[in-house]
């Protein structure tokens, strides 16, 4: 649970790198979830941020929303199994 009513602050740059892998890693995992919890729970308190030092750049709910959902289909386990799908049948 997140107490307070001041903006809630969520930096996207992980994932943002990493959302080319296959696979996230456990970090990614968390991450994603959260960012998930923030966009379902506390959406209009959440500005969420990618860095690139010195600066960092603010993302529209509507991006960081469409970049949320995008990732989580690419490592959804029914990405994994057609994957792997392809993979039998290259093999």
């Amino acid at each position: 649970m997140i107490s307070g009513q001041g903006p809630i602050l969520f930096d996207l740059t992980n994932l943002v790198w990493r959302s080319r892998s296959d696979t996230p890693t456990g970090i990614q995992r968390v991450e994603l979830a959260y960012a998930r919890y923030l966009l379902d729970n506390h959406r209009q308190r959440t500005r969420f941020l990618i860095a690139f030092p010195p600066k960092a750049l603010v993302v529209s709910q509507a991006v960081a929303a469409q970049f949320i959902e995008a990732t989580e289909a690419t490592w959804s386990c029914e990405h994994g199994e057609a994957r792997a799908r392809k993979l039998e049948r290259l093999t």
